[in-house]
């Protein structure tokens, strides 16, 4: 399929200490407004039911881990929420009144797609798993069967249902998959979980709020306790703005935080940190490269200095090591640590001028030569 096409980056040059323009939420479902939009949505199934003229279904049964986060949409079609503390993983239901339309049911998917008919109680359904996938800058989004996605579809008394799964912390297979479908009830979920706090619904000044206290020093502020004069980026997307600094006592570096643009996607905590350090003439140098390693207990990982692979790219006449991808622990008791190379997390590291630096994004909205363009307008 075509990807979709990214609207390109509009470019600015950055005022130190600039503070974060008025934020306006983007419009979304109906129910926004009470239920919040569809990444935070913050209805109870109650309230959502109140609000329409059809049977919502939720739940019965929540898999260990998951949690009920909220709902939101419209008369016409309501979305319901469970995730997973750290987003590594959801459970999503649509729900919509059956009209029995093509455009209601057209669900693409690739060629090489095994498509399964599937038993959701005594109503026929469809199942799917993988997704189309593309990075920032393709012009095609491919089809990922081994994806961990899985997607399912039927109707119900009326009721149109389409279920998904994504991430490594929901491992639903198939047979799995059509029973939590078939838990779907109307009545009482006695096992439904309360929200966790960091997958909460929370307002976008509440987002500036916390990673305010996050990085709440001035520019100024960070110099003075780290002792030396700050190097900034000159240029930037439109879409990041400063919003506030860190020092590390014990690392002995700066970090500098541009948050993404709350309008663009609800609230969220993306966006560009600059790190900085001066080396020093003797001792560890946190930022001062990367390091290869593979599968190790990354306790002692604070600086981030270890990763399985790193490209060298140029950031102007200087030699950096550019790395995509994070650490995922997906047993925390045993400790195993697994790399997972979704660009979703970059960063770029290089040294120059007696100070070593790493700028890291957070999201898909820049490509590596963002990255370094940034990197190269650092003054």
């Amino acid at each position: 399929m075509p990807a979709p096409t990214d609207e390109p980056l509009v470019w600015v040059n950055l005022t130190p200490d600039a503070i974060p323009p008025t934020l306006t939420p983007l419009p979304g479902p109906v129910f926004a407004g009470d239920c919040g939009n569809y990444p935070t949505p913050r209805c109870s199934v109650a309230q959502i039911r109140s609000k329409v003229n059809f049977t919502v279904k939720e739940l019965g049964t929540i898999p260990d881990g998951l949690n009920f986060t909220g709902a939101t949409g419209g008369p016409d079609k309501v979305y319901i929420s469970y995730d997973t503390p750290g987003h590594k993983g959801f459970v999503i239901l649509w729900e919509s009144p059956w009209t029995g339309s093509p455009a209601q049911t057209q669900w693409p998917v690739g060629a090489s797609a095994v498509v399964e008919t599937v038993q959701v109680g005594s109503n026929p359904g469809e199942y799917v798993k993988g997704t189309f996938s593309y990075l920032a800058g393709d012009t095609t989004a491919t089809w990922k069967g081994n994806d961990e996605s899985q997607t399912m579809v039927w109707v119900d008394n009326g009721v149109y249902i389409e279920m998904q799964s994504a991430g490594p912390a929901v491992p639903i297979d198939r047979d799995l998959f059509v029973a939590l479908a078939e838990s779907l009830t109307t009545g009482t979920v006695a096992a439904r979980l309360t929200p966790t706090p960091n997958i909460a619904a929370t307002p976008t000044m509440d987002i500036l709020t916390m990673m305010r206290s996050v990085y709440p020093l001035t520019l100024v502020e960070a110099r003075d306790q780290a002792g030396f004069e700050l190097l900034l980026p000159t240029k930037s997307p439109e879409i990041l703005s400063f919003l506030g600094a860190a020092y590390d006592a014990d690392l002995h570096f700066v970090r500098i935080f541009y948050l993404l643009d709350q309008t663009l996607w609800g609230p969220n905590t993306n966006g560009l940190l600059v790190d900085e350090e001066r080396i020093p003439a003797s001792g560890d140098c946190a930022l001062c490269g990367f390091v290869i390693g593979d599968r190790i207990a990354l306790d002692g990982n604070k600086d981030g200095k270890i990763v399985p692979k790193f490209t060298t790219v140029q950031i102007g006449n200087i030699t950096g090591q550019y790395a995509a991808g994070d650490w995922e622990n997906y047993n925390p008791d045993k400790g195993s640590w697994t790399w997972e190379p979704r660009p979703y997390l970059k960063r770029l590291r290089w040294q120059a001028n007696g100070m070593a630096f790493e700028v890291s994004y957070w999201g898909m909205e820049l490509t590596q030569a963002d990255i370094i363009a940034i990197a190269e307008s650092i003054k």
